[in-house]
């Protein structure tokens, strides 16, 4: 157990496997560990393939082979844990995909109940498929709970949106969701996102706030909000470069709102000061402007690709390390 993932404590595995879904499934990095380090693992085997022969990669790429695996005995893990922890729900696969039984789901909403009124955990679930989620949240807490029930603030329910696109496709499914606590994690950031102005049909959502418009009228509140962002560009070999006003824009969206902000990383692409510039005509130099391409405009900046641990996680001067306040 343990994770390197900044935003939380512990990542534990229910479910590992997946199929790719939208534009940042493109790189996965769990599709390249379940290929490559854990490829041999029982758990992991046959899960995931890549280009590589032996310990030569021939070509760039890997897949999912679209096999899901439920790990019945990782719940055990959970209930043996007894000092309060962050728990993310899980890293190596997504507990919503189509391929997880409603049974197993109804085994892992009763263990993470107990375990977090018992031990003070707290449970992060993160999905790309907030339409499962949205429809089978309710059928599985009436069946462990009863009709009269209430989603406890140590269980918090999240999608990833890397872009306009995916939000406007998977929030508005997240804020119908009975939840305590909502989050989103938009990672990889493949562009510029307002989380104010969510499209929903012909109506838009201000999901920081809790408010909805339709033709420039305000309609009221909504039935629920963000409560938490996460930010972060996207890491390895393939890694695609993130423009930083789209970091700011969205940091300064939650400052206003009030909404707690955690930024991850810059990922592999960050600016460097003049006097650190390399080539301009490396491979390992992109040119990106707020609406992604690489047209001259004001906003075109001149990313380096200098890794991870170079471009870390500042974002003007300050490191945010924002969660949401929950009481227990």
């Amino acid at each position: 157990m343990g994770t390197k993932i900044e935003w939380t404590q512990e990542t534990i595995n229910l479910a590992v496997g997946c199929t790719k879904c939208s534009p940042g499934c493109e790189n996965c990095y769990a599709a390249k560990l379940a290929a490559t380090r854990l490829q041999h693992h029982p758990d992991y085997k046959g899960l995931a393939e890549s280009d590589y022969m032996g310990s030569e990669p021939i070509a760039e790429g890997y897949d999912w082979t679209g096999e899901v695996r439920m790990l019945e005995y990782n719940l055990e893990k959970i209930t043996k844990m007894q000092k309060p922890r962050m728990i993310f729900l899980n890293s190596m696969g997504d507990l919503f995909h189509e391929s997880v039984s409603i049974g197993f789901l109804v085994d892992v909403f009763r263990t993470i109940l107990s375990a977090g009124r018992l031990h003070g955990h707290t449970f992060q679930i993160l999905t790309k498929r907030p339409d499962r989620m949205a429809e089978l949240v309710p059928i599985i807490m009436n069946q462990i709970c009863g009709y009269e029930w209430q989603m406890p603030n140590y269980i918090w329910l999240g999608v990833t949106a890397e872009n306009q696109e995916q939000a406007d496709k998977r929030i508005p499914l997240l804020i119908q969701t009975p939840a305590a606590v909502r989050f989103v994690s938009v990672e990889p950031m493949l562009g510029g996102i307002n989380l104010t102005r969510i499209q929903e049909g012909k109506a838009y959502l201000d999901v920081l706030n809790g408010r909805w418009r339709r033709n420039g009228k305000d309609g009221g509140s909504l039935i629920g909000k963000l409560d938490w962002v996460i930010c972060g560009g996207e890491t390895g070999q393939n890694a695609r470069p993130m423009h930083p006003d789209w970091v700011r824009s969205l940091r300064d969206q939650c400052q206003d709102a009030g909404v707690p902000f955690f930024f991850k990383s810059w990922g592999e692409w960050h600016e460097i000061a003049d006097d650190e510039k390399e080539n301009p005509f490396s491979r390992n130099t992109a040119y990106l402007n707020v609406d992604g391409g690489c047209k001259f405009s004001k906003t075109l900046k001149c990313l380096h690709k200098i890794g991870k641990k170079r471009a870390g996680r500042v974002l003007d001067g300050h490191t945010w390390d924002e969660y949401p306040e929950v009481g227990r």
